[in-house]
């Protein structure tokens, strides 16, 4: 495969954000945000990609690694725990980044470490990875969740897909021929509209496991849900919304 992700020195991201395409020495890095370790905690959807990682080892191990809006960082540790040669993420937000770093930190992580601020694809130009995981934003709403998380944290537009369908026509562009992409996607966010946009791009996408999660009246409360909410896969019982989410694997065949 061409222009894969290179085995480069450690790095992180300083507070203010330099040039997106540019990783930022980690010597420029401010003291950690005493809040982070709350407002980036793990979810039930991290969870569920964190699991694929830990059980498909073999995907990983000595495989170039990119975590697109990597958050606090959980999944690139999950996969340095299991070899990865080299580990690459980006997030928008740059408290994001630093607990991203002192996740990676608390692992014992020794991949090749390149963190940049910036959106989705945009700091990666024309790399290449040869696994790309994401837990992405992307419940329907463009109101932000709760006070105790930031204002970016899950808002994924009026449908949900403002960030899934960039993504994936990034998948197509920076998953090596050969490569596997695994994504949490909410059922209720239009699946068949992946399952469409990925036979459009190349992509072959299936539905490897799905769980049920809660969704709190915090969520509900701003949500745009579909009509049919039994078709989406969203069910009522003694008050309280729960909800089905896939984990979702892509593969590029290189064919095309």
């Amino acid at each position: 495969m061409s222009n894969t992700a290179p085995q480069t020195p450690m790095a992180s991201v300083e507070e203010q954000a330099a040039p997106i395409s540019s990783p930022i020495p980690s010597s420029t890095i401010p003291p950690s945000n005493p809040g982070s370790a709350s407002v980036f905690r793990p979810s039930e959807y991290s969870a569920l990609i964190v699991e694929y990682i830990l059980t498909n080892r073999n995907h990983f191990e000595g495989k170039s690694v990119c975590d697109v809006g990597c958050g606090a960082g959980i999944l690139l540790a999950a996969a340095g725990q299991v070899g990865a040669a080299s580990l690459a993420g980006c997030d928008i937000e740059s408290s994001a980044l630093l607990a991203a770093r002192e996740t990676l930190e608390k692992a014992g992580s020794t991949a090749p470490l390149v963190l940049h601020q910036g959106g989705l694809w945009e700091p990666f130009q024309d790399v290449q990875f040869d696994v790309v995981v994401a837990n992405l934003p992307h419940f329907p709403t463009t109101e932000a969740i709760g006070a105790e998380r930031l204002p970016s944290w899950a808002i994924g537009g009026p449908n949900g897909r403002a960030l899934i369908d960039p993504f994936l026509h990034g998948v197509a562009v920076h998953l090596a021929p050969g490569g596997i992409a695994v994504m949490a996607h909410n059922r209720f966010v239009d699946m068949d509209r992946t399952f469409a946009l990925c036979k459009e791009l190349g992509l072959t996408c299936e539905i490897e496991k799905t769980i049920t999660v809660h969704l709190p009246e915090s969520k509900i409360a701003v949500a745009n849900l579909p009509s049919d909410l039994c078709t989406a896969g969203v069910s009522f019982v003694g008050g309280y919304a729960f909800a089905e989410v896939h984990r979702v694997v892509l593969t590029n065949s290189g064919i095309g």
